[in-house]
């Protein structure tokens, strides 16, 4: 079995006499120090941590005589990902020794490969920092020169730049790929993470809780982060005139963390945005206050020592402190129940992504003649974006509008006098209806 335990609530792997594996520590450090969140921190932690005991047992069953065959090590992870004791290569006999039987999907292989990729060029950096003499990289095929521009970003940004001469910083990592390749065409992932309108509403009816049914109709009516969402105060809130502000919570002017323990302050983030204001789109800004009323009224403790809206059922504390996987698998749950039968890159997250490509492509116009969607300068403050690169994502200039200008060229064959903006309209409306449809759905089976 591996020498080293992994902690994960900890973040350390130690073995049998309490002594931490270095470099697993060295990567924890280097993310910290990077700024990400606590919860990215732990999900790349347990997919190193698993490399790394995968990585000692392979090598004790056929021990690397040289690169290339460490290589091969590294990439025969894969196939223990992928298929797990069925594998008849080396990454079938680790996981007869693991008693790996769980087969993940190709795409979930993703997120894994970021984690280990930016493990193993850590390693290769650190080691280089530390010899000061150029070191071979594991996946030299993928490494391209940096400029001198770059280098000189590195060594004032980077917490290993400023350890090396700038002459030493003569390569960086260029979508290397340990495991090989997993990405695809990335289209896939980019669709999927928009949660589909047409089951939003169901979505939100199928949550058991009225604390979820509040949060997932906040998400979708705000497209706020996950993370802003769930540490919104009683004090954020303006019930009267139906506004809600997300406020950074190491600059609030109020006392909301003197109630967290250090642990749970641990857990807090921000990744930063222009503006606390929300811009509430109907119908989820309706949905979201009728849940809200439900969720303070019959399911929070509201004499409990802190104010975030959202609690932990069974302990009251602030559900930001959760396991984020719980969190994902309980929306997934809904979204089964709502009907969806692909899954691929749903989290509660999706419904920021469904937020930015309504607002910029599907909200109606304020006039007639005018083209739906708000002006990407708009909606890059709304959803708090430092660059308006990340807003264009959002823009739907394949799927959505591909159809509706095939629906134009077949429909003029038949109707000279349809413009293409007609078309499109035509299209939107009957995707709104679908939506307008679920929520009277909902309403009816309520007043039932």
């Amino acid at each position: 079995m591996p020498k080293y335990q992994f902690y994960e609530k900890a973040l350390l792997m130690l073995d049998q006499d309490g002594n931490e594996h270095k470099g697993f520590a060295a990567f924890i450090r280097n993310m910290e120090m990077a700024g990400y969140a606590r919860n990215s921190i732990k999900t790349y932690a347990s997919y190193v941590a698993r490399f790394i005991n995968y990585v000692e047992i392979a090598t004790k069953i056929s021990p690397p005589k040289d690169l290339d065959e460490l290589r091969q090590v590294f990439t025969s992870y894969k196939h223990y990902l992928l298929q797990g004791v069925a594998d008849t290569g080396l990454g079938g006999r680790v996981a007869k020794i693991t008693g790996r039987v769980k087969k993940l999907k190709p795409y979930s292989l993703v997120p894994i490969e970021a984690a280990i990729s930016r493990y193993v060029r850590l390693g290769e950096a650190i080691q280089e920092a530390h010899d000061n003499v150029p070191v071979v990289a594991l996946f030299g095929e993928h490494i391209k020169k940096l400029s001198h521009h770059e280098k000189q970003a590195i060594r004032t940004n980077s917490w290993l730049g400023g350890m090396m001469p700038v002459k030493a910083l003569k390569t960086r990592g260029c979508s290397i790929s340990v495991l090989g390749r997993t990405k695809g065409n990335g289209k896939k992932l980019s669709y999927q993470q928009s949660f589909p309108l047409e089951y939003s509403v169901a979505l939100i009816d199928a949550a058991k809780s009225n604390r979820d049914k509040a949060l997932y109709s906040f998400l979708a009516a705000s497209g706020a982060r996950s993370h802003e969402a769930l540490q919104i105060t009683l004090d954020d809130i303006d019930v009267a005139n139906g506004t809600v502000r997300l406020v950074n919570p190491f600059a609030a002017k109020d006392d909301r963390l003197s109630a967290l323990d250090p642990d749970e302050a641990e857990c807090l983030a921000w990744k930063g945005r222009s503006t606390e204001k929300t811009f509430l789109i109907s119908p989820y800004k309706e949905m979201f206050f009728t849940h809200l009323k439900n969720y303070i009224d019959n399911e929070r403790v509201n004499d409990c020592n802190h104010r975030f809206i959202f609690q932990i059922s069974t302990t009251t504390r602030p559900l930001f402190t959760s396991d984020r996987s719980s969190r994902i698998k309980t929306f997934k749950s809904a979204a089964t129940r709502a009907g969806m039968d692909d899954l691929f890159g749903i989290s509660p997250h999706s419904l920021r992504h469904m937020y930015g490509v309504y607002v910029l492509n599907y909200l109606p116009p304020m006039k007639d003649g005018y083209r739906p969607g708000m002006p990407m300068s708009i909606v890059k403050v709304l959803m708090g974006h430092a660059n308006i690169t990340s807003t264009e994502v959002y823009a739907k200039h394949d799927e959505d509008m591909l159809e509706a200008d095939i629906l134009y060229a077949n429909q003029r064959i038949f109707d000279e006098n349809l413009t293409i903006d007609d078309v499109r309209i035509k299209y939107i409306d009957s995707r709104l209806a679908a939506i307008q449809a679920g929520k009277e759905k909902m309403n009816d089976k309520e007043a039932a």
